[in-house]
């Protein structure tokens, strides 16, 4: 499944949606602002780093209490890496006894690449202002919430290293509808990838930029990243982080922890099996005559279904094609002849595969014909195999790493 074609932007909860009010100081004289943020888990709120920048007064608003009054927290810690490191990205750190604990939101990330990726926002823009008609005083006016499903055009923006969001735009009422949005989360297929950071008029009313995530890793020093990443209850290490552009349908409730678990997770995809389901694949493993080292745990197998087990095996021990081994952390490929290359995941960054021909003399001593491989170049080394499912799994692995 690709992402966006199915739950586009699943996983808003409108409880955790925050109004943040912010004072700062204009011309020497206090002036108000409205922003929005995201709660990660019960003490962090992800919002825009510029929201944090040059604030005087912060305090955030939630709309979810049991008693239908909305709930005020005043931030203990804040946190921008707009002004420091050119991320606009902001946390703010809260503790308050109405704030439930609750499951940390899905951290995610999107590679850059030429993709047309649906997603979905929530906040408190400025044309949701509205006039509460059952007050008596009917002047008081509050921000509503908007929710928007819109599109990331991952390749615009570039040279800025932002996201162009598109969404449905609103009414003509407002000279700049789109204030308070800043700080919204953008969720890809239940994961937050980033949150609204601005919207420039001349895009259009229906065009907001969006900061990524992702982009913090590799700008942020890693000792601060790691105090970071410990409030947004994600990995310090990036390739460790979902890459939403290639889960598959069941991950979407279960996401993996890793690389090697969402390789087990895509066995049955793959064509494989766990070997602890076939427990006489591990006795005959260790009697043909390509060994694992002894700390290498088998995971799965790959077989060719037309085949029983007894006929893969005696295909494994003779070193022919259609043989591929998963371990832990690595990858084996059993080539044409009988050769085997181990390749851990991590490696398997930038995999090219080209297909070759390799002439083959007639039994009969008729006309030679021509048999096609895929000679795969990963990590600095070539194997050539005929297996599709190997190329497959390969370019796959790599294309997670991306």
């Amino acid at each position: 499944m690709t992402a966006g074609q199915s739950q586009p932007s699943g996983g808003i909860d409108p409880d955790r949606v925050a109004l943040i009010r912010i004072t700062r100081r204009v011309g020497g004289r206090p002036e108000k602002f409205r922003a929005t943020g995201y709660l990660i888990n019960s003490k962090t709120i992800l919002t825009a780093g510029h929201v944090l920048d040059d604030a005087s007064d912060v305090s955030v608003e939630f709309f979810g209490g049991d008693d239908g009054e909305p709930v005020r927290v005043q931030p203990s810690t804040r946190w921008s890496a707009q002004a420091r490191f050119g991320v606009d990205i902001g946390i703010l750190r809260v503790n308050h006894p109405k704030i439930r604990t609750t499951k940390p939101a899905l951290i995610g990330r999107i590679s850059r690449v030429d993709r047309k990726v649906a997603c979905g926002t929530a906040g408190f823009p400025a044309f949701k202002l509205r006039r509460r008609s059952a007050d008596p005083r009917g002047a008081v006016k509050f921000r509503d919430m908007v929710r928007r499903d819109g599109r990331i055009m991952t390749l615009s923006n570039h040279r800025s290293r932002t996201v162009e969001v598109l969404v449905d735009p609103p009414g003509e009422s407002s000279p700049r509808p789109w204030e308070g949005m800043s700080g919204a989360p953008i969720f890809v297929n239940g994961y937050i990838i980033g949150v609204v950071s601005e919207h420039h008029p001349d895009d259009g009313p229906g065009t907001l930029t969006g900061t990524l995530l992702a982009e913090l890793f590799g700008t942020v020093p890693a000792t601060e990243m790691g105090k970071v990443c410990g409030w947004l209850d994600t990995s310090t290490e990036l390739l460790k982080i979902i890459n939403v552009l290639t889960l598959d349908d069941h991950e979407l409730t279960d996401p993996p922890v890793d690389l090697s678990d969402r390789v087990l997770r895509n066995l049955r995809t793959f064509g494989c099996r766990p070997v602890s389901q076939v427990p006489p694949l591990r006795v005959n493993l260790s009697r043909s005559r390509h060994r694992l080292p002894s700390h290498e745990q088998v995971l799965g197998l790959r077989f060719d279904k037309d085949f029983v087990y007894v006929h893969f095996l005696v295909k494994l021990a003779q070193g022919f094609p259609a043989s591929v081994i998963l371990t832990e952390d690595r990858m084996s490929i059993y080539d044409m002849f009988g050769g085997r290359v181990a390749v851990s995941y991590t490696e398997m960054r930038g995999v090219t595969t080209e297909v070759v021909y390799h002439t083959v003399p007639n039994a009969d001593g008729s006309r030679d014909y021509q048999v096609p491989a895929h000679k795969l170049n990963l990590a600095g080394r070539t194997i050539e195999t005929r297996d599709d499912g190997a190329m497959k799994i390969a370019t796959t692995i790599s294309r997670w790493l991306d």
